[in-house]
């Protein structure tokens, strides 16, 4: 019942919604990686990399959060089109 109810919310809700959501889960995992670059750039010191460290981890724990309220609207979406009809 729960992929039903996604696959009817992946029908029911508008791609510029979607993509949003995806653009954002994206864009928390490219973060760290865009940060290490402009620190190597500028030369940053070996105490710069525990920060950069917990960056990754941070960016995983929220991509996973951002994928979870993503896929609960989609779920909810399904579920309230269901109701509807």
């Amino acid at each position: 019942m729960f992929y039903e109810f996604i696959a009817r919310g992946l029908r029911e809700t508008p791609w510029l919604s979607l993509l949003e959501d995806i653009a954002a889960i994206c864009l928390v995992l490219m973060v760290p990686t865009l940060i290490e670059g402009v620190c190597r750039l500028a030369g940053v010191t070996q105490s710069m990399y525990a920060f950069l460290l917990s960056l990754y981890l941070l960016s995983s724990v929220v991509a996973v959060a951002f994928t979870a309220i993503l896929l609960h609207r989609l779920w909810g979406r399904g579920r309230q089109v269901e109701t509807d009809t």
